[in-house]
């Protein structure tokens, strides 16, 4: 239940960014490709059965986002979790992780050459085979932010993401990435 009362405040939360208005934006917004580097940190929810095991951990992806409106964008996102090996008895076992795939609704705030990005994320987890068989498919619903600095049609900045796993055997996430990439 909290899981999914999170989930509506940040819905609700975007849609009140929805209404905002903003400036028009500029032909560096119209299409951005970016990469992504960051590490997620799960939760200790007690009920995935992972105990101390991360299956996030140490992040890389890509992402695509075209804006339709003079605020608002769409896009999508691929990011590959590295997870983590755990240690049965001083053994390794298989290596656990995510690979995440979605679709973005967001908007594109514009401060100068300073960009606010808040944002909702969806789509699926597709857990990687491990000791802890995590091999079910999920799927997330993930509020974020972003913040970028534009330099000509460059960009890089921090973003934070949470990630809700939608299976109760899923454990969720904090992210913290760095994205960098070209608007167009």
């Amino acid at each position: 239940m909290k899981k999914t009362t999170f989930a509506a405040a940040c819905v609700l939360g975007g849609v009140a960014f929805l209404a905002t208005p903003a400036e028009e934006a500029s032909a560096a917004d119209m299409f951005s490709l970016s990469g992504q580097i960051g590490y997620g940190f799960n939760g200790p929810d007690g009920n995935d059965g992972l105990g101390s095991v991360n299956p996030y951990g140490f992040a890389l992806g890509l992402r695509a986002d075209i804006s339709f409106l003079p605020f608002l964008f769409i896009g999508g996102n691929f990011m590959y979790y590295f997870g983590e090996t755990p240690s049965i008895g001083g053994i390794d076992g298989d290596n656990v992780g995510f690979t995440q795939l979605g679709g973005t609704l967001g908007v594109a705030l514009d401060l100068g050459p300073v960009g606010i990005r808040p944002y909702v994320m969806g789509g699926v987890l597709f857990g990687r085979p491990g000791e802890k068989n995590l091999t079910t498919n999920s799927g997330f619903i993930a509020p974020g932010i972003a913040v970028v600095y534009r330099t000509g049609m460059f960009f890089i900045g921090p973003e934070a993401r949470y990630t809700v796993a939608l299976a109760d055997n899923r454990p969720n996430s904090f992210g913290l990435y760095g994205t960098f990439g070209l608007g167009f």
